[in-house]
């Protein structure tokens, strides 16, 4: 059986936006500045409810540009050079339609210590209410 194969593109926009009135943190990587062509959005809780505990959704969530969403599922990152690197469970992969995960070319510095910064609180447990 073949391995799954990775989804791949070039973000030329990076963003982490924090969001007090929506409860949310989002890092958003976009292939172009207008959001047109393939996106990709890690979005956490800035403070999990009971709601959350209760539904599974106290961790991550994934959103692409077809609004294909997950909650969990990366199960490894790396940025390594200029490529972030996001290993999906088969789960993820499957609903994500992204195969075995993300490989983001990310040629800007600046958007690369963005990243860094970013992932780690994302990939992390919320507080609880």
């Amino acid at each position: 059986m073949p391995e799954p194969q990775w989804t791949s593109f070039a973000a030329k926009a990076v963003a982490f936006v924090v969001d007090d009135r929506l409860n949310t943190r989002c890092l958003v990587l976009a292939e172009n500045k207008h959001g047109t062509g393939r996106l990709l959005e890690i979005q956490r809780a800035l403070v999990d409810d009971d709601d959350d505990l209760e539904l599974g959704q106290d961790t991550h969530c994934l959103v692409d540009e077809l609004q294909y969403t997950h909650y969990g599922g990366v199960t490894r990152w790396q940025l390594k050079d200029d490529v972030l690197e996001l290993q999906l469970s088969a789960e993820a992969g499957e609903v994500m339609g992204a195969g075995a995960g993300y490989r983001i070319a990310v040629p800007r510095a600046d958007h690369r210590t963005v990243i860094r910064d970013a992932l780690p609180n994302l990939l992390t447990r919320s507080h609880h209410a």
